[in-house]
């Protein structure tokens, strides 16, 4: 329970004993002489009191909560959010009039959330002029919001919104079509535009390509070009259906039949038949080449003392090796050599 509520709980016990004394103090000056005793909350609820004190009282009883609004975030000074603040501790008033007896009192509420940025200096010259004159420095509310928005809000606003409507800085681009409408909705509302026809134009030209055709193309339910509100209503639905179709064809993926790939495989000719034709050429098989897995085997090939000289010297080995790969000789994986030509002494 914070301290609101039990204020008022409070409140509605002294309301109740108020009644209570009230009805004691009656029944003393009717009847001095006759003893009088202290009814309790519940002997009146049983025997019931009289219609006017039981009306006091039920209307006591029958209050109900009260509304606990979010009060105004401390304001810095910044002139964009001016306009936020003061509509947020207006809203405030109006939802709790019985805790702001009078305009001073709201003033100096206000004035406890604003002491940041320049905003202090403001609510510091006010206290300054209030203590130097021992007077209000202002005598109403509508005194220090008048003065309040010539310190705070943007200058020459409605200019600025005039001036952002006939450019292309204001049209839709990637946004949703629900930030495009607030936005057009608040120049609008500055810039002071009145014709219907005028601010249909403006948003009709700030739309998406796809949307303004969508809506300019429909057979039936076309806004009028008057109408501001259709057309926001028709933007807004537009997009939504154009999002619930493109989710539509991401969830259903359309699957077709795998056909079978044949490729085409071709036999060696069989010999099931009977033999070769007589003219037919013997199949050669090529003979396997040594693998890097097994090495090969060097046994003696004759060899001319040419080659054993042209590896004592090395310096003819390059034709030394094309001599030797022209007289090898490979049996299997074997490649016989003479291993006296590999004597380098």
């Amino acid at each position: 329970m914070d301290i609101g509520e039990r204020l008022e709980s409070v409140e509605s016990e002294f309301a109740q004993m108020k009644i209570q004394l009230g009805a004691i103090l009656e029944s003393l000056h009717r009847n001095p002489s006759e003893p009088f005793t202290v009814v309790s909350p519940t002997m009146t609820a049983q025997s019931g009191p009289p219609p006017s004190e039981a009306m006091a009282v039920n209307g006591a009883q029958r209050h109900h909560p009260k509304i606990k609004p979010a009060p105004p975030s401390d304001f810095d000074g910044d002139r964009a959010k001016g306009r936020a603040f003061l509509n947020s501790c207006q809203l405030y008033f109006r939802l709790t009039p019985e805790r702001f007896p009078d305009d001073s009192s709201k003033v100096h509420w206000a004035l406890t959330y604003m002491k940041r940025g320049w905003t202090y200096s403001f609510s510091n010259r006010v206290l300054r002029y209030e203590n130097d004159h021992e007077g209000e420095r202002f005598a109403t509310w509508s005194d220090f919001r008048r003065e309040f928005i010539k310190e705070f809000y943007p200058q020459n606003e409605d200019t600025h919104a005039l001036m952002r409507l006939e450019t292309t800085n204001y049209f839709q681009g990637k946004r949703s079509a629900d930030e495009y409408i607030d936005e057009f909705k608040d120049l609008i509302d500055l810039s002071g535009y009145t014709e219907s026809i005028a601010i249909v134009l403006k948003f009709r030209k700030g739309l998406q390509r796809d949307i303004q055709d969508y809506i300019a193309k429909m057979m039936e339910g076309r806004p009028r070009d008057d109408d501001v509100d259709s057309w926001y209503t028709a933007a807004s639905l537009c997009e939504e259906n154009r999002t619930a179709n493109a989710a539509f064809h991401t969830t259903t993926k359309p699957t077709f039949p795998v056909r079978p790939t044949h490729f085409p495989i071709r036999l060696p000719p069989s010999t099931a038949a009977g033999p070769n034709p007589p003219n037919a050429p013997t199949p050669v098989i090529p003979t396997p080449t040594p693998t890097a897995h097994e090495p090969m085997r060097v046994t003696h090939y004759p060899c001319s003392g040419l080659l054993r000289t042209s590896f004592r010297n090395n310096k003819y080995l390059a034709h030394l090796m094309n001599l030797v790969l022209e007289q090898q000789k490979v049996v299997g994986n074997h490649l016989q050599v003479d291993e006296s030509c590999l004597d380098f002494s």
